[in-house]
């Protein structure tokens, strides 16, 4: 199994949505393990499991 495996990317847009175009399809799953600083929802988001950080 491959896994893509980020975290701490506080508002790097840019930098997920070139790792998604990098690696999606090339993985079996993309995860986010949080300070991404960005909603669930953005774009730069999907694809990626998350999970919630301490607020």
């Amino acid at each position: 199994m491959k896994l893509l495996v980020v975290s701490d990317s506080h508002h790097e847009r840019d930098c997920l949505i070139h790792l998604k175009e990098k690696y999606e399809g090339n993985v079996d799953a993309m995860i986010h393990c949080g300070d991404s600083e960005l909603e669930k929802d953005d774009p730069a988001m999907q694809g990626f499991h998350t999970v919630r950080g301490k607020l």
